[in-house]
């Protein structure tokens, strides 16, 4: 199967939201998966770079929102993740100084993650993803088993960061 990215400049957005998953792991992917998303990040590099190519690129995520939550310093990561998600047209609310959130105060991860799905999902209508970047080993894990809406791994403690293996 030839992915549609390759044959045509026609966008199907369900293809973008992944099925709903979550990417705890690179081997959460096959892969067939990785290279999709390779190939999809293809497609959004040359189809932003040619005319009318913005309006495009900005339906796919288009009235969703997605959390960015880092509580463990990145610049690059964060960055990249609040950029792409706005040129895909998402909303985003970011989490990146843990002093001024209710993780300074000792609140249960537990709690502080259900709070910011609550708001991420009134944003985007019921169309949300959640990007955490967390100091202490198997906080993603217990992230994703806990959301109801597609988790990302950002980093967790000294486990794998698995966007960052895609590079």
């Amino acid at each position: 199967m030839i992915p549609y990215y390759q044959t045509t400049d026609k966008i199907n957005e369900t293809d973008f939201l992944f099925n709903k998953r979550d990417i705890v792991s690179i081997n959460d992917l096959s892969r067939q998966e990785i290279e999709h998303i390779l190939g999809a990040a293809k497609f959004f590099k040359r189809t932003h770079r040619t005319k009318g190519g913005n309006e495009i690129i900005e339906r796919i995520l288009h009235g969703a929102a997605i959390a960015n939550v880092f509580i463990e310093p990145s610049t690059r990561t964060r960055l990249s993740f609040e950029a792409v998600s706005r040129i895909l047209g998402a909303r985003v609310l970011s989490i990146n100084d843990p002093e001024s959130s209710s993780f300074a105060k000792g609140e249960p991860l537990r709690d502080a993650l259900q709070i910011v799905e609550d708001e991420i999902l009134i944003m985007g209508h019921g169309e949300a993803a959640f990007v955490m970047r967390y100091k202490y080993d198997g906080a993603a894990r217990f992230a994703a088993d806990i959301l109801d809406i597609p988790f990302i791994n950002a980093g967790d403690g000294r486990n794998e960061h698995p966007t960052q293996a895609l590079l």
